[in-house]
């Protein structure tokens, strides 16, 4: 097992560092607490470059999936819909994350923005097969500062997609791989 906050702080830090103003964060840890992968969501590049689906993605192509059994992902908020999904294919297609540990709900992101679909992570998941084990609020306030933080920001710059004025059209540079 592995020091959950520890980890949650790991991916705070990251995302302050590589998408302040879009604080969206995942990471994926194997079953000894290594920290494979880190990213932040880049949905200014691509819509479908959630933190959660991008961490999968890379897990995908730069792990040898055979190597692991019981992976699990941290991310600073509940995951949205298409994010859950995402996690929910990865099982489906031998990518093992049997735990998600998320900091901010989807109710605290939605004092700062109103997007999405108002459907939570809780309701997929007993939808879903194989159910994945959730722990909620795990460094709930410290990720809400994050999101308090990136919508004063935002509120600065471009109003209408603040990631597309101030942010890299790198993926690489959302993105960490521990390898």
């Amino acid at each position: 097992m592995f020091d959950v906050d520890y980890k949650m702080r790991e991916l705070i830090n990251f995302v302050e560092e590589r998408n302040p103003i879009w604080p969206f964060g995942a990471s994926i840890i194997d079953e000894n607490g290594n920290t494979l992968v880190m990213a932040t969501d880049c949905a200014h590049i691509s819509p479908v470059y959630h933190a959660e689906s991008l961490a999968i993605h890379q897990i995908a192509l730069h792990f040898p999936l055979e190597n692991y059994k019981n992976l699990s992902m941290i991310a600073t908020s509940e995951p949205d819909p298409m994010s859950f999904s995402s996690i929910i294919w990865a099982n489906v297609t031998g990518i093992p994350i049997r735990n998600l540990y998320w900091g901010a709900s989807q109710m605290t992101i939605k004092n700062y923005w109103e997007f999405g679909i108002d459907f939570d992570s809780y309701q997929l998941n007993q939808k879903s097969n194989p159910q994945i084990e959730i722990t909620a609020n795990i460094l709930s306030k410290e990720c809400e500062i994050l999101f308090k933080n990136a919508k004063i920001e935002q509120d600065k710059i471009n109003k209408t997609h603040p990631g597309k004025a101030v942010l890299s059209k790198d993926v690489s540079s959302f993105i960490y791989l521990g390898i």
